[in-house]
């Protein structure tokens, strides 16, 4: 599976938000604020493959949710200057058709299936391990991903 654009990420980001009619202002490829019965989210978006394919295109492992430390020192950094929740959002491609079903909304761009996992920072941090050991990101336990995070309308 060849690396999509980071900008088509967003795109279908920002689909799936209007589809659900949230307010939001956009800072830029990835940097969403969403103002949502007063709260204040600040998204950034991580584009991932669902499930992670490896060089050959074969399944490597269904969920992938890496993130480095110091992105995500960013995001909390970000959510507190806008004084908003911080919010990591896993936009996947969804690559096979049976993990549509934790998807409550999805988009389609370029004929692609696009769909949203969201986690807060705080509990990101409360349940990450290291991805590798040579490596400064960090990675969610994988059978765990579907109940640590939530979809956009669950915010």
């Amino acid at each position: 599976m060849p690396k999509l654009p980071r900008d088509l990420y967003h795109k279908a980001t920002l689909e799936i938000m209007d589809k659900i009619k949230y307010q939001y202002q956009n800072y830029g490829n990835g940097k969403i604020l969403v103002n949502k019965s007063g709260r204040s989210i600040y998204i950034e978006v991580s584009g991932k493959n669902l499930p992670y394919l490896g060089g050959h295109g074969e399944e490597i492992f269904p969920w992938e949710t890496y993130v480095p430390v110091k992105k995500l020192e960013r995001i909390e950094s970000q959510a507190k200057r806008y004084r908003a929740e911080p919010w990591i959002a896993f936009c996947y491609i969804i690559l096979r058709t049976e993990f549509e079903k934790y998807f409550n909304r999805t988009t389609k761009i370029d004929n692609k299936q696009f769909g949203l996992r969201l986690i807060k920072t705080e509990t990101y941090r409360q349940c990450m391990k290291p991805r590798s050991p040579s490596w400064s990101v960090m990675d969610l336990p994988r059978k765990d991903v579907p109940n640590l995070t939530i979809n956009l309308e669950q915010i």
